[in-house]
């Protein structure tokens, strides 16, 4: 018998906090037992035996991973619908401004609900839009027509949306109209850049969350893209909003990817900012998003694809724009049978990754990082969230430990 390999370690002096990604649960054992595990107790072992912390000398961790995630049913398509290129900010760390053919025809959006209408099974219990760009709501008609046809074809039963938005022109009215059409799961508003875009820029977007919030009817998250010159700007956009309730923050990095980032910024240091930032908010009562999971679904889930307005098809919503990285067009793959190839090549991908991928402990929660990261690194060094990860666990166990502790004590 052995000790799991994916188990994440904290050192508490002659003892080891453990995390197990498998079961979500965690221990605390000396360390001189997780060396020798034969000198265990008969109870606590076969306790860490039915959580899959311990674990038969033949059982290959890595091939349980690679059969889960291969024959795993997904009863949910997903389309991320690019509408257009266009925006209406200028935002100097924008991967579209490098996409290489904005001038070329835009296929119909009738095209799009075909080809989702023909690649759906009869498993499918849910198709899932999410509108991403450019600026998606400079194409609101388009949009509206699209679920119009998309319900007709699939069942608007079956139809759920996500819109990724910059916010200025996300009304409450928009919203209204867009819910009579299908269901609304999220609402994603990014706050972009601070200093590049026009003034009136943030005063109509706080203005459209404070009536969004107002309406209390739809799940809004705001996420904040960051780096190291405009992290306290963040809190000054909530002081000015000025409402801490109806929504949650999610703060990501702006990411070193070579040409395609006009600011030149490491992994390391960003996760160190993210870190701090999400502490602050906290610290003043906003609800902030950690990541559960560092895995793109888009990559393990075979029923998920990206299509931009010229009708290729992609694995990865930041590569949209760039035709080298297009698997294909809807065009071409007109039927189901046709993508299964695309399908099994985007799968094996997950198991092209260096071998200090697969002996770290946080490897099931990252599955070797974000593809399109990894590829425009500028610094030619993979990009790894092994220290932001178990930073994040690391938090988290402690609070629910606190937690336990201070529920005990009260009932007691």
């Amino acid at each position: 018998m052995k000790f799991a390999k994916y188990l994440c370690k904290f050192d508490r002096g002659d003892k080891w906090l453990i995390y197990n990604a498998y079961t979500n649960k965690a221990i605390i054992i000396n360390k001189e037992l997780f060396n020798v595990p034969e000198m265990i107790d008969d109870n606590v072992l076969n306790s860490l035996k039915k959580d899959f912390f311990i674990l038969p000398d033949s059982f290959n961790e890595l091939e349980i991973i690679r059969q889960i995630l291969s024959k795993k049913i997904h009863d949910k398509f997903s389309v991320v619908y690019i509408p257009t290129f266009k925006c209406n900010l200028k935002c100097d760390y924008c991967y579209q401004q490098y996409n290489n053919y904005h001038n070329e025809n835009s296929i119909s959006y009738y095209d799009v609900v075909k080809w989702i209408a023909n690649n759906i099974s009869i498993n499918t219990k849910e198709v899932n839009i999410q509108f991403y760009g450019g600026e998606p709501l400079l194409e609101k008609e388009l949009i509206f027509n699209f679920l119009d046809k998309l319900g007709v074809e699939i069942g608007k039963e079956k139809l759920c949306i996500c819109m990724c938005t910059n916010g200025f022109y996300l009304t409450k009215e928009f919203l209204f109209t867009l819910e009579r059409k299908c269901r609304i799961s999220e609402i994603q508003l990014t706050v972009h850049d601070f200093d590049k875009n026009p003034n009136n820029y943030h005063m109509t977007v706080i203005k459209n969350i404070r009536e969004i919030i107002l309406e209390n009817k739809w799940i809004l998250t705001l996420k904040f893209d960051i780096n190291c010159e405009n992290g306290n700007k963040i809190l000054d956009f909530l002081l000015l909003l000025n409402i801490k309730v109806g929504y949650s923050i999610t703060i990501a990095p702006i990411l070193d990817c070579g040409s395609h980032s006009a600011i030149k910024l490491c992994e390391e240091d960003n996760m160190a900012i993210i870190l701090d930032i999400q502490r602050q908010l906290i610290d003043m009562d906003y609800k902030v998003n950690k990541r559960n999971s560092y895995i793109c679904h888009l990559l393990i889930n075979p029923d998920a694809f990206v299509i931009d307005p010229q009708g290729y098809i992609y694995k990865c919503d930041s590569m949209a724009g760039t035709k080298e990285f297009a698997i294909g067009s809807i065009r071409e793959y007109k039927v189901n049978s046709s993508l299964i190839n695309l399908k099994e090549t985007y799968l094996l991908d997950l198991w092209n990754q260096p071998d200090e991928c697969f002996e770290c402990d946080v490897m099931p929660m990252c599955m070797g990082n974000c593809r399109y990261r990894n590829k425009f690194n500028s610094r030619n060094a993979k990009v790894c969230y092994r220290e932001m990860i178990k930073s994040q666990l690391l938090e988290e166990i402690e609070k629910k430990d606190r937690y336990y502790h201070y529920y005990r004590e009260r009932s007691t």
